[in-house]
């Protein structure tokens, strides 16, 4: 993934995110989310240059998105709008998040380190992360499915 596409993705799911929360408290905590993630991009960039992979803000990034999966799953508790969650959208698309994110995230942690050190071992993690890719747009199709879906009496 490029670095440009990474820090759109982050920017995307944090505005998703602050759909989602009415308390002000958390949606400030996010606008400073992505400030603090633009700043270790620029960081990540400046250490590591554009020829390598940038594992340091991907690690951000899953750190981040999971933290605002895990609330976003407290405020569907919190703030029941369906009889079942599973039939909120928000759920698979919340599940989706979290799902591929931690899934991700140590393959984004060491991928410098498998590439240089483990080159056999790249194919393998490629699957991995295609499957966690999978999964991502399965559930994200339910999500949407379940927004179409009719209400039932």
């Amino acid at each position: 993934m490029s670095r440009i596409q990474g820090m759109v993705e982050f920017i995307l799911l944090s505005l998703f995110f602050i759909q989602i929360f009415s308390s002000s408290k958390q949606t400030l905590l996010i606008k400073a989310f992505i400030f603090m993630f633009m700043g270790v991009a620029a960081f990540d960039l400046y250490l590591n240059g554009f020829n390598s992979l940038d594992n340091i803000s991907l690690t951000t990034e899953c750190i981040l998105l999971m933290i605002y999966s895990l609330l976003a799953f407290f405020h569907l508790l919190q703030n029941p709008v369906h009889d079942k969650i599973l039939s909120a959208p928000l759920f698979w698309f919340n599940t989706a998040i979290l799902m591929y994110f931690s899934g991700n995230l140590f393959l984004f942690v060491f991928s410098n380190y498998l590439e240089n050190h483990f080159a056999k071992v790249s194919p393998a993690l490629c699957g991995i992360h295609s499957l966690l890719n999978i999964v991502f747009y399965l559930l994200i199709s339910i999500g949407f499915w379940k927004t179409a879906a009719p209400k039932q009496i």
